[in-house]
C-alpha cells in the first residue's frame, strides 16, 4: 500500500506574514522611490502622532491588516519646483504600520529618516 505524505498545515500567523512579505516585495518592485537608490537619500517616513485617527484604526488600517496605520513615505524631490512654490512633502507611498516600515527598511537595508 502506498503512504501518502502529508505536509503539516500553516498556521494562520504564517500565512499572513508569507502573504505580507510578497505584498512588500510587490511594492518595492512597483515603487520607483523604493526601487531605485537614488531616490533613498531623499525619503523619509511622515509619522503620525499617536492619539491621531490614523494610529487609532478609525481612518483606516495598513495594507496587512492590522488594524492601523501611522506611516507615509514622503521623497522631497517629488514636484519640487524652483523657488520653492509647491509643497516640501510629498507622500509615494501611505498607510503603513511600523512593523511593514520595519519589513521595507530591512528588504532595502536602508534606514530613512523619520519626520514627526
Amino acid at each position: 500500500m502506498w503512504k501518502l505524505k502529508t505536509m503539516p498545515r500553516r498556521t494562520k500567523e504564517e500565512l499572513r506574514l508569507a502573504r505580507n512579505k510578497e505584498r512588500l516585495d510587490k511594492l518595492v518592485l512597483s515603487n520607483r522611490y523604493l526601487r531605485e537608490p537614488k531616490y533613498h537619500k531623499n525619503n523619509f517616513w511622515s509619522m503620525a502622532a499617536y492619539d491621531s485617527w490614523a494610529a487609532q484604526g478609525k481612518a483606516g488600517s495598513c495594507g496587512c491588516g492590522c488594524g492601523y496605520y501611522n506611516h507615509s513615505l514622503c521623497n522631497t524631490r517629488k514636484n519640487t519646483q524652483k523657488g520653492g512654490g509647491k509643497e516640501f512633502c510629498k507622500h509615494v507611498a501611505e498607510r503603513f504600520c511600523s512593523d511593514c516600515v520595519n519589513g521595507i527598511e530591512e528588504r532595502l537595508q536602508t534606514k530613512f529618516r523619520r519626520r514627526y
